[in-house]
Order: structure tokens, then C-alpha cells, then sequence
């Protein structure tokens, strides 16, 4: 009787452990990204849209990680520009678990826009990109 209650107990902790895996890889956004997230918000001057950002590494300690472009869209689908992340703008860290700023990005005053961001996350071993498109915002007038 001992037996049978120990591998059942046995069997239902390993099928616990299934689903817990199961679970956790699904929210996952890829193998090297663990989760990634972009909104806007008005600037804090004339033609400024805010940027938000946050990445974070599904690998541990990624050689490079962040954000690597940012396409910036005015609310009808008309792209106006395209920004290249970078060190020296903060958008991308090298040796690191996770990326997070504010990125301000000036525009023309009054219109919305919105982005599409691609994030990067790389080792070693191999590299994945994800793109989030953010909210619409309103550049401050």
C-alpha cells in the first residue's frame, strides 16, 4: 500500500512539474526573450512623444540586449522615421539580464503617432527579435 501511495504521489508531482514548464514557456515571447513591453506617452516639450520600454533576457546574462529599432508611425500608417538603437542612446546594454528607459523622440507638434519597436536579446549562442506595436499618442503642442 505504501508503494502504490508513493507512486502516485511521485506521478502526480511529476505531471505538476510538466505543467508548470508548459506554462511557463508559453508566456514566453521567444527562446532568448523572456517578455518585452513599449507604450508612448506625450513628451514633456514641444513635439515630444515618450517612449517606455523594458526587455528581459529568457537566457540569463545576454551579451546584447534592448531595443535595436525603433519605426515611428503617424496615426495614418505613414512611416515617419526610423531610430537605430544604440549604446550611447541607452536603447541597447551589453552584458546584461534586462533593458528599461524612457526614450524621447521628437516629432511635429500636435499630430499622433505610434511605433513599432524590435527588441533584441543575444549570447553566444544565437539571437531573437520580437517587434510590440505601442499605444497611439499625441505629440505635445
Amino acid at each position: 500500500m505504501n508503494r502504490r501511495v508513493i507512486s502516485l504521489a511521485l506521478a502526480v508531482a511529476i505531471l505538476f512539474t510538466i505543467h508548470l514548464n508548459a506554462m511557463a514557456a508559453q508566456t514566453r515571447s521567444s527562446e532568448y526573450i523572456q517578455s518585452a513591453t513599449a507604450s508612448l506617452s506625450t513628451g514633456s516639450a514641444a513635439g515630444q512623444i515618450s517612449l517606455t520600454y523594458t526587455v528581459k533576457s529568457a537566457v540569463g546574462n545576454a551579451s546584447r540586449i534592448g531595443v535595436s529599432t525603433i519605426r515611428v508611425y503617424r496615426a495614418s500608417g505613414e512611416i515617419y522615421k526610423t531610430i537605430y538603437g544604440s549604446t550611447t542612446s541607452g536603447l541597447t546594454k551589453f552584458n546584461a539580464i534586462s533593458n528599461s528607459g524612457t526614450y524621447t523622440i521628437d516629432c511635429v507638434a500636435g499630430p499622433s503617432y505610434y511605433c513599432v519597436v524590435t527588441f533584441i536579446v543575444q549570447d553566444a549562442n544565437g539571437r531573437d527579435t520580437c517587434a510590440k506595436t505601442t499605444n497611439t499618442q499625441t505629440a505635445h503642442s
